[in-house]
C-alpha cells in the first residue's frame, strides 16, 4: 500500500527525496530496487507534481496525470509510501516561474513539510541531490538544499553522475564518430560531481525493473532523445550505473546496501551509427 504510513517494524528505512516525477526511478530507481529486496522500507518524497513536462494529450491534468505514473513506478521500485509536497514545477532556469513554485517557496517551508516524513519514519538513509542538483535544473537546487536542512539521526547520501566517466564516454563516443557538436565539450563539465570519492552502485540485476519503472512515466521519458542536454543514447547507458556522495555514514545496514555483489553483464550502449561528413 502506497499510502502506509510510518516506521512499524525494526526494518531499516531508506527516504529519497526528488523534484519531479520520473526523477526517483532515474537517478534512485537502483537503489530503491536493491533496498526493497534487501527488507528495506523504501518512502518517496517529491516536491512538485512536474506540471511543467509534456502533456500526453490535449485537456489532461499533467499533475494528476504525473503524480498517477510516480504510483505505478513505486509499485514496480518496491515503495511503500509515496509523498507529495504540494509544490509546483518551476520549469527551466529563465522560464517564468508559476504561482506556488518550488523554486521561489520559502525554503523553511518546504523543510517543514519534508520534515513532518522523517519524523513520522525516522530514516536511516535519506538520499537528496548533490550541490549542482545533478543539472542544475532550479527545482533540483532546491531539493538539495532541502536534503541539507532537514534533521534526522541517519545517513545523508545525494545522487549525481561522475563528471569523470561522463568524459570518458564523450571521447569513447567521438572516436565512433560522433559529431562533436552533438555533445558540445563543456557541458559534462556543468553535469553531476568530480570527487573521487563518489560511490558507484551498479544496478546489474535490477536493471530490467529500474528500466519498466522509468517507462511507467510513459508521458515523459520513454523516447528520452534528449536528456539533460546529452545525445541520444547516453540516456540508457546512464542507467545502469548510479552515483552517489557521501554526506553523512550511516551504520553497518546502510554500508551493505552499496556493497556491489558479482558483476552484472555488460550493458555498455553501443553509440549510434553517425552519418560522414559531407
Amino acid at each position: 500500500m502506497l499510502q502506509q504510513r510510518g516506521h512499524t517494524s525494526a526494518a531499516p528505512t531508506l527516504v529519497t527525496l526528488h523534484a519531479h516525477p520520473d526523477d526517483e526511478a532515474i537517478y534512485t530507481g537502483g537503489l530503491l530496487l536493491r533496498a526493497a529486496t534487501l527488507g528495506w522500507r523504501c518512502v518517496v518524497v517529491v516536491a512538485t507534481s512536474g506540471e511543467g513536462g509534456r502533456s500526453p494529450r490535449a485537456a489532461v491534468d499533467i499533475g494528476a496525470h504525473r503524480r498517477a505514473e510516480t504510483y505505478a513506478a513505486a509499485k514496480i521500485l518496491g515503495v511503500a509510501r509515496v509523498e507529495f509536497l504540494g509544490y509546483r514545477d518551476s520549469g527551466m532556469a529563465g522560464d517564468v516561474l508559476p504561482p506556488g513554485a518550488l523554486a521561489v517557496a520559502e525554503p523553511a517551508e518546504v523543510v517543514a513539510r519534508a520534515q513532518a516524513v522523517l519524523d513520522d519514519e525516522d530514516p536511516d538513509l535519506v538520499v537528496s541531490y548533490d550541490l549542482g542538483g545533478v543539472y542544475g535544473h532550479p527545482d533540483h537546487l532546491a531539493v538539495h538544499r532541502l536534503g541539507r536542512g532537514l534533521s534526522f539521526a541517519g545517513a545523508l547520501y545525494e545522487a549525481t553522475i561522475n563528471r569523470v566517466e561522463l568524459a570518458v564516454l564523450r571521447e569513447r563516443w567521438l572516436g565512433r564518430g560522433m559529431p562533436e557538436a552533438a555533445w558540445p565539450a563543456g557541458l559534462a563539465d556543468t553535469l553531476g560531481m568530480d570527487h573521487p570519492g563518489l560511490v558507484r552502485m551498479e544496478v546489474d540485476r535490477h536493471f530490467a525493473r529500474k528500466q519498466s519503472a522509468i517507462t511507467a512515466h510513459g508521458s515523459q521519458v520513454v523516447e528520452a532523445d534528449s536528456f539533460m542536454g546529452l545525445p541520444p543514447g547516453v540516456f540508457h547507458q546512464l542507467l545502469a550505473t548510479e552515483w552517489y556522495y557521501r554526506v553523512r555514514c550511516g551504520g553497518p545496514a546502510v554500508a551493505g546496501l552499496f556493497e556491489d555483489g558479482p558483476a552484472g553483464r555488460d550493458r555498455t550502449v553501443a553509440a549510434p551509427t553517425w552519418p560522414s561528413p559531407s
